[in-house]
């Protein structure tokens, strides 16, 4: 079928409808595809506003192959990343090279082009794409029916990969819980310079992420709480002011564009979960199934893994009726979840110089 409009048609019938269709509802659907399932992939795809999660390590590599998608990635023309470097806990910066690690370097992403490559992976194998906004859906032991746009539609299951919108479970008793507020303030910068590695730097009220990008794209993010953010984006230049009393950071403005001025894109950075990744007829991944701190540097890694093992667990199903990997896959996630706060806890705790600041104070909480 392709790509249709819900204006063209009424009903529609699947086995797997998968809501969203970023990263881990496009591998979700391919996965899905190649083992015999009729899948329609659902989206709106009505943002247009760059998308921030634009790393990933490469340990990605094994997934990749396994779900045949290593040429469709290749396709979008990742950027390697050779390391790492962070000032934390210290004024000195840190630098972690990608030699010490057994898969070889990471990959910094156009992620608008990434994302249109797994989509193109999905359609390859046989997902059909509806481009519409998802109003209601019900579940029964028969399957689930939505409502998008002026259509229907059957399937007998659903896989949420809607992101912290979590428009599926929401409407089928899911329950979220969030972490600490985290805000990202967000800014592109045209001319980066030559380094492509991932910066991380410390800051008082918060903490500062930079990386080079395709296309010499430098992306600049800093992480605070919501008052200090509303503070800096009263300002006309408070955003690039702040970031210019970085002593690391701020390197990454030294290509030939003179700067007055960065737009700034504001993003919900806080991890979040769902309590139970799974019900009757439906199964959540990626963002919907759980979130992280960007510290953490998990997101676009666990979109993949979690679209990966979301579909092989529905597949189980309809193939068989043996609900054993959809066990598994939830047992999974939630150890995912204890393993990442455990983590992202120690590393907040490593940082100890401004302890009475409001952010700090928040999240070695």
């Amino acid at each position: 079928m392709g790509s249709v409009s819900a204006s063209t048609i009424t009903t529609l019938s699947c086995d797997v409808l998968v809501v969203g269709a970023g990263p881990a509802g496009a591998v979700a659907a391919r996965v899905l595809a190649r083992q015999g399932a009729q899948v329609i992939m659902l989206d709106s795809l009505s943002s247009m506003r760059p998308k921030v999660g634009e790393s990933l390590p490469g340990a990605i590599a094994p997934l990749l192959q396994a779900a045949g998608l290593h040429s469709w990635f290749a396709q979008s023309q990742p950027l390697p990343n050779p390391g790492n470097l962070a000032s934390w806990g210290n004024a000195q910066l840190h630098a972690t090279d990608a030699i010490r690690d057994p898969y070889g370097c990471g990959w910094h992403l156009d992620r608008a082009r990434f994302e249109q490559c797994l989509q193109n992976a999905a359609r390859e194998a046989g997902v059909s794409f509806l481009r519409a906004h998802l109003n209601t859906v019900t579940a029964s032991e028969h399957g689930v029916e939505v409502q998008a746009g002026e259509a229907t539609l059957h399937a007998k299951w659903i896989i949420d990969a809607s992101g912290k919108a979590r428009t599926v479970a929401r409407q089928l008793g899911g329950i979220a819980r969030r972490d600490p507020p985290l805000l990202a303030l967000c800014a592109w910068y045209p001319d980066g310079y030559d380094d492509t590695r991932s910066i991380i730097e410390a800051a008082p009220s918060g903490w500062w992420y930079s990386a080079g990008l395709p296309e010499r794209n430098r992306l600049f993010a800093f992480f605070t709480l919501p008052e200090r953010a509303k503070t800096l984006l009263q300002q006309p230049t408070g955003f690039l002011d702040q970031l210019r009393t970085t002593r690391y950071i701020q390197r990454g403005l030294t290509g030939k564009h003179a700067v007055a001025h960065l737009p700034v894109q504001v993003v919900d950075a806080a991890g979040s979960h769902l309590v139970s990744v799974c019900g009757p007829r439906w199964v959540a991944a990626g963002d919907a199934a759980l979130s992280f701190d960007p510290l953490s540097s998990q997101g676009l890694y666990n979109a993949l893994y979690t679209g990966v093992r979301s579909a092989e667990a529905v597949s189980a199903v309809l193939q068989s009726g043996n609900q054993t990997l959809l066990a598994q896959y939830a047992e999974r996630v939630a150890e995912i979840r204890y393993v990442y706060q455990s983590e992202v806890r120690h590393y907040y705790r490593q940082e100890q110089r401004w302890p009475d600041d409001p952010f700090w104070a928040t999240h070695h909480r």
